[in-house]
């Protein structure tokens, strides 16, 4: 990771050739759980910077963990970053809804309750 604790796959999100970067670092089985220093995670970065294409990518994805509800240090959920960003398409809106929902049933089958407090310690905190 970098400074803010942001990973390749993160920064990938930036690229020109997101969405390809995003499906690269998924085939290799890159940690897509993990949380950067500002507690945002995966879902918080595409929100804020991402494409609809690469909204899709997750998608179609298992991303079996990984929290929609999971809030960062602005107490903000991904979701709300996605509103808050002006000029996006309904069909990003759309694509982002299903991927929150995708998620919550993947959530469901494996057994995660994205309601529940983390359910991994920081080993910063100690």
């Amino acid at each position: 990771p970098d400074w803010e604790g942001d990973t390749p796959m993160f920064e990938g999100i930036k690229s020109v050739h997101g969405a390809r970067c995003l499906a690269l670092f998924l085939s290799k089985n890159c940690n897509y759980l993990h949380t950067n220093f500002q507690g945002q995670n995966l879902l918080h970065k595409v929100a804020f910077l991402g494409t609809a294409e690469q909204v899709g990518v997750l998608a179609a994805a298992d991303l079996k963990g990984l929290n929609p509800n999971a809030r960062d240090i602005h107490n903000m959920v991904a979701e709300q970053y996605l509103n808050a960003r002006a000029g996006i398409t309904d069909d990003h809106r759309e694509a982002f809804r299903k991927l929150i929902e995708s998620l919550e049933r993947s959530n469901e089958e494996f057994g995660y309750n994205s309601d529940e407090d983390d359910v991994f310690v920081d080993a910063l905190g100690f």
